[in-house]
């Protein structure tokens, strides 16, 4: 396990990042969902990747998830009611969470993903 005590917070404590010298980290922090990316987290993820991008200084990028039971498990479809109810929301909620994984796929730099216990969906995408 990580060890995220000195993490800064995002998206209410559910996205944690860090800068070691050359190194950022990306933490999915939802263990009690297995990490399941909320809509939230996926803007927070898209703010960490984008800085990285264009940061001269950071070299790899690391995504992890806390806890001992999931890297990533996809999205967290306890919002779908809310996120996904018509046409409409589906639309953007597809958009605004895939921006997360078009960020990701365009960053130039290497990335990691320190995947341990359960990965799927979104995970594996992630990935």
């Amino acid at each position: 396990m990580i060890d995220t005590s000195d993490f800064d917070a995002l998206a209410d404590g559910m996205i944690l990042t860090l800068r070691e010298g050359g190194l950022r980290w990306l933490v999915f922090n939802q263990p009690e969902k297995l990490n399941a990316i909320s809509l939230e987290m996926a803007a927070g993820a898209l703010q960490v990747i984008e800085e990285f991008a264009s940061d001269v200084n950071q070299r790899v990028l690391v995504l992890a998830g806390t806890g001992d039971r999931a890297f990533v498990s996809g999205a967290d479809i306890s919002e779908f009611d809310r996120t996904r109810k018509d046409a409409k929301t589906a639309d953007e909620y597809g958009s605004d969470f895939y921006r997360m994984f078009e960020a990701l796929r365009d960053v130039e730099k290497p990335t990691i993903a320190m995947i341990h216990g359960i990965c799927f969906g979104g995970g594996v995408a992630l990935a």
